[in-house]
């Protein structure tokens, strides 16, 4: 395991899942909210334009390396044979931590259609999870609060939010006084792939760092969505 700050904010690489694993467990022992991240380039991106992301993803307890492009920066400040952690995989090591730790979780996020068929195919993959709750993430500001008290009164241990970032970063990060649980997790589009809406890239994509690539495919309109992100990106590695 190594942590190196890049752009300022602090990534950390695992080299094992059980080095994760061990990670998560120890926060899972402490008496407060830690926050997970997984910022990829887009993310990173709107993180050098946007001062408030960029103290959070600075203060949190932990940001995992999401995709080739941190990889990328990482290699230019010299560091070698790094792997990334995109969060899916993460989210995916999480529930299974959750079912053989007896862990309970709570799910917020997604359309209500695809938050439903998550938990149904989530129940087949990961049978005796405790699932503590859940909630779309379509819901009206002054409805929040109702949401705080329900993940509350669950006693859930983990909750991932599925908001897209950065809604969800700044959710976690307005909203980690009030919530009691132990680990609080951004995860993108995780609850859309986890339904198996969408698919997720072939294993020669992700091995190739093209995982991005294959969801433009998928979904076109979000390429137009992200180019200047993508743009943006290019020049925060160029300009070094």
């Amino acid at each position: 395991m190594k942590t190196i700050k890049i752009l300022e904010i602090p990534f950390t690489f695992f080299d094992h899942k059980k080095e994760f694993e061990e990670k998560i467990i120890s926060f899972l022992k402490e008496e407060k909210l830690h926050s997970i991240f997984t910022p990829n380039a887009e993310i990173i991106s709107i993180a050098e334009r946007n001062n408030n992301l960029k103290k959070i993803l600075m203060n949190s307890d932990l940001n995992l390396p999401d995709g080739i492009g941190v990889i990328f920066l990482a290699k230019k400040l010299g560091y070698k044979n790094l792997k990334k952690l995109a969060g899916i995989d993460a989210m995916k090591y999480m529930l299974s931590l959750a079912v053989k730790e007896d862990i309970s979780v709570y799910f917020l996020g997604a359309k209500e259609e695809i938050l439903r068929d998550m938990i149904k195919k989530i129940e087949e993959n990961y049978k005796g999870l405790s699932i503590a709750g859940y909630h779309h993430g379509y819901f009206l500001k002054d409805y929040e609060e109702k949401i705080i008290e329900d993940i509350n009164m669950s006693a859930a241990k983990v909750l991932f939010v599925a908001l897209g970032a950065p809604k969800q970063e700044f959710w976690i990060e307005k909203n980690k006084d009030k919530l009691k649980v132990r680990i609080a997790m951004g995860v993108g589009g995780s609850f859309d792939v986890l339904s198996e809406r969408k698919k997720r890239a072939p294993k020669i994509f992700i091995n190739l760092g093209l995982e991005w690539l294959y969801r433009i495919f998928q979904d076109p309109i979000r390429l137009i969505k992200r180019v200047p992100n993508l743009f943006y990106f290019l020049y925060i590695y160029i300009r070094g």
